[in-house]
């Protein structure tokens, strides 16, 4: 079973990821790079792209 996310913005990730929240594991792929973060059994997702110089945020989707 694939785990799900669904995109938020990136204020929404930031009112959540704060300073005090450390990442718990990023995986670097070809063209982006992964981070993320476990907050109280919230799970987050922050991707950078390298090829489109974008940022996506994501948060897992449990109806998924």
């Amino acid at each position: 079973m694939a785990i799900m996310y669904a995109e938020i913005t990136k204020q929404t990730f930031y009112s959540l990821v704060n300073e005090n929240v450390k990442c718990s594991h990023v995986k670097e792929e070809e063209h982006a790079i992964k981070h993320y973060y476990n907050i109280d059994d919230t799970y987050l997702l922050k991707i950078g792209n390298y090829l489109s110089c974008t940022t996506q945020y994501y948060i897992r989707d449990i109806n998924a």
